[in-house]
């Protein structure tokens, strides 16, 4: 496992690192919330210049005033932190307008400020906040290596550790071996996914798309452009190679409005624009700045005006390639109800050829940094018979909780939108829940499963469709390491489709790995899957890892299988965009 760890300097350096200034004035309030959120829960060492005893380490809760202007009293006298610096401990501060830092217990009585200039950030402190694109890129292009690398990492590391010298392993008798596991391994046929007219075989986890099954014309859409740097004459190309892969792709895109230009808008001029496209247009194509916001397009267009927006960095359409037209095509034709690709009839599997809902379930949490931010439940079901599309239902429920609290509600919801699109009750419920560690697994069963019994029998009495439920784990330590004759792809990993169902699973219960994608960097990750409970005795575990397999290819925003199967990964981006109504 890999985190950030902020670097070991003084606080000045880092505020003009992260504010980029450097002439030690008073901070913008958009500086001080930037900084403020950089610097908040980090320890920092405190210590008066040349001496040494005065060392301490604190905590940052907050940040306060500047020590020229934040005053407390000191001896019947109200000062500022700058004058008692001076006068008591002899320090002529520096930077006396950049912010104090609040440190110490919140509860006490008189609270304690420190100048940031007298304070170094505390070397090898893990960073338990979420980190910008820009660092959780860096890290895993550092963290990410192949397999022989990783492999020899691993026997480097269990040679110096040397548990088998361990006088305390040696006096309970037991060892711990010197070698890989070996366990056996299938790998599992790709299906055939059908496109309009025309069959897609998957190699190595990727296929070239065809035209879409159904799609929508696009006949009136508006590109917003927030980045005054993106021209005219680059838009137009935008909208040429979006023309271009339309046909392509069997799409019919017309040509958009005239183009709409606004700098730094606010909130309100934000909402005001969407508020007039919404019976104008279908789409608002947005192309956001680098350092544009995309919560607030998210929250303007789709949450107070109720119209459908595609977003696109200004660095993609400056250096725009086919390619990102033809995934870009993908997401809009899904967003206007359109159907990329289907599995072929000869890849259906069997418990699909009777009415089933598909359905993927996560619950994400705030970062540790914002306690009081609720966690977002969101659960997408299939409604078509192909397993393509997926009707959402989102809740907000308290901090950190992880089992889904209205699941009956959201099950009666998803089952009565079932009926109303497909005309029939479905026979049977696959059920993929993400994000359950394995000491939830009986609360879990108790609650949830439950939930969406009473969902089905508050519908129609009698009625008790087949519940299968499966819990879908991506953090755990397993890796694979194959034989040099079945490595794939650069980093020399498991093909996609490998699938280990003995030696390491549960010994009475029925879980399997699943290395369903082609790793793009570094080790491939299998996904775990526990099957918490199954009512059809006829499903077999050989059809269970086939279905799942089968899933993995009918994301829509990618023409790769992804790592884990579509309903749950919808789900998983279901929340992440209620997270993103919510910011701010």
């Amino acid at each position: 496992a890999h985190k950030g760890f902020p670097r070991e300097q003084n606080v000045v350096d880092a505020i003009n690192e992260i504010c980029r200034t450097q002439d030690g004035n008073e901070l913008t309030c958009r500086q001080k919330e930037d900084f403020l959120q950089f610097i908040r829960d980090l320890k920092v060492d405190y210590m008066v210049p040349d001496n040494p005893s005065s060392k301490r380490t604190y905590r940052v809760n907050g940040i306060a005033e500047c020590p020229a202007k934040l005053r407390f009293t000191c001896e019947n006298q109200r000062i500022t932190v700058q004058e008692y610096f001076t006068r008591i401990k002899g320090v002529t501060l520096q930077y006396p307008h950049l912010p104090c830092l609040h440190v110490g217990s919140l509860n006490r009585e008189n609270p304690i400020y420190l100048p940031p200039e007298l304070c170094t950030i505390t070397r090898s402190q893990v960073i338990n906040k979420k980190m910008n694109e820009k660092q959780t890129s860096n890290m895993i292009r550092s963290a990410a290596t192949s397999t022989d690398i990783r492999k020899q990492k691993i026997m480097d590391m269990l040679r110096a550790v040397s548990f088998n010298d361990d006088p305390c392993v040696q006096e309970f008798e037991i060892s711990v071996g010197d070698q890989f596991e070996k366990v056996e391994a299938r790998i599992l046929d790709a299906p055939r996914l059908a496109y309009n007219g025309k069959f897609a075989d998957p190699d190595h986890g990727v296929w070239r798309p065809s035209n879409f099954v159904t799609s929508s014309t696009l006949g009136a859409w508006i590109i917003l452009n927030l980045d005054g740097y993106v021209g005219e004459g680059v838009l137009r190309n935008f909208v040429e190679r979006m023309q271009e892969m339309g046909r392509t792709l069997g799409m019919e895109i017309v040509s958009p409005l005239r183009s709409h230009t606004m700098h730094r808008p606010s909130r309100t001029e934000l909402e005001s624009f969407f508020s007039s496209m919404k019976s104008k247009v279908d789409l608002v194509v947005v192309v956001i700045p680098v350092k544009g916001s995309y919560a607030h397009v998210k929250q303007a267009a789709e949450l107070n005006a109720g119209v459908l927006t595609q977003c696109i960095r200004s660095a993609t359409i400056t250096n725009l390639k086919i390619e990102t037209c033809s995934h870009i095509l993908l997401k809009v034709n899904s967003k206007l109800n359109g159907v990329n690709h289907i599995l072929a009839s000869v890849s259906k599997p069997p418990c699909l050829e009777s009415p089933a809902m598909i359905v993927g379930a996560d619950v994400t949490h705030p970062p540790p940094d914002q306690k009081n931010k609720p966690s977002v439940a969101a659960v997408c079901a299939s409604n078509d018979p192909t397993a393509f599309k997926y009707n959402i239902q989102i809740r907000l429920q308290p901090p950190r909780v992880e089992i889904i609290q209205d699941m009956e509600a959201i099950m009666k919801e998803q089952l009565l939108y079932f009926y109303r699109t497909a005309h029939q009750k479905p026979g049977r419920i696959i059920f993929y829940r993400d994000g359950v560690s394995e000491g939830q697994f009986r609360e879990v069963l108790q609650s949830e499963v439950n939930a969406i019994r009473r969902a089905c029998a508050s519908l129609e009495p009698g009625y008790k469709p087949m519940v299968t439920f499966l819990v879908v784990q991506k953090r755990h330590h397993t890796r694979f390491f194959p034989r040099r004759e079945d490595a794939d792809g650069r980093n020399h990993n498991v093909p996609p489709g490998t699938v280990v169902d003995k030696t390491i699973t549960h010994p009475t219960e029925l879980d399997f790995f699943l290395a369903s994608h082609a790793s793009i960097q570094g080790v491939s990750r299998p996904t775990r899957y526990h099957m918490l409970w199954n009512d059809d005795d006829k499903m077999t575990t050989d059809e269970l890892q086939q279905l799942t397999y089968y899933l993995c290819h009918m994301f829509s925003r990618c023409t790769r299988s992804v790592s884990y199967p579509a309903p749950t990964y919808n789900a998983h981006l279901a929340a992440y965009r209620a997270g993103v109504y919510l910011s701010g």
